[in-house]
């Protein structure tokens, strides 16, 4: 749903909302009878059709917070905002030869080989991520590429840097418990800015490359 899509449906309450108000001064001279009557069907009418629209508000509301950059289920910043900061961390290599660093996780659940984490419970992925980012420095930044591949991006940090993290991240993870997710899998790569001749072909490499344990 676009986001024009969106102010229509704005549009469209703030316009029922109006007839609505304009209804009760009507009834406000009638018998409380019949001003009950007239007053109850409208508004029930009115939930009736807030029921009924309710996943197109759930969809409204995911587009506009992809389009604001974060991650709806995690809290993470997306792909949208992945490669604007890839964008970035590139240019300040070309130009200044800061290191910087992508480590990429890819989450699997242990008791599936080679399935992609089944995301039951919101809360878990939340809490996990909430613990990755505790062990971030404020210049680092984490996203989420896909439903079970995250990046994170760590500038003024060569690999050794980066391994050094990588080690700290996979131990906190095994070694805090978060009761609604399974028993993780994480698969790891880093993939440094060397080299790296566009945004497209780093996030190709991200999406393609193929993680070790």
């Amino acid at each position: 749903m676009c986001a024009s899509s969106i102010l229509l449906s704005f549009t469209r309450f703030l316009l029922v909302a109006g007839l609505a108000l304009l209804a009760l001064a009507y009834c406000a001279s009638l018998p409380a009878s019949q001003f009950l009557l007239m007053v109850t069907l409208p508004y029930l009418c009115l939930v009736a059709m807030c029921y009924l629209t309710k996943d197109t508000f759930r969809q409204s509301l995911r587009r506009v917070i992809q389009l604001s950059g974060s991650d709806l289920e995690t809290g993470c910043e997306n792909k949208l905002r992945l490669r604007e900061a890839l964008q970035a961390a590139l240019a300040l290599h070309k130009r200044y030869g800061t290191a910087v660093c992508a480590l990429v996780f890819c989450v699997q659940s242990a008791t599936e080989a080679n399935a992609s984490l089944p995301i039951p419970a919101d809360a878990g992925l939340r809490k996990l991520c909430g613990l990755w980012r505790s062990r971030l420095r404020t210049t680092d930044r984490l996203f989420r590429l896909t439903d079970n591949r995250f990046v994170f991006l760590l500038l003024e940090t060569g690999e050794a840097g980066a391994t050094s993290l990588l080690q700290d991240l996979l131990h906190a993870t095994h070694h805090y418990e978060i009761g609604e997710l399974p028993t993780l899998q994480i698969s790891h790569c880093c993939l440094p800015v060397q080299g790296v001749q566009s945004v497209d072909a780093w996030l190709a490499n991200m999406m393609s490359h193929q993680c070790s344990v």
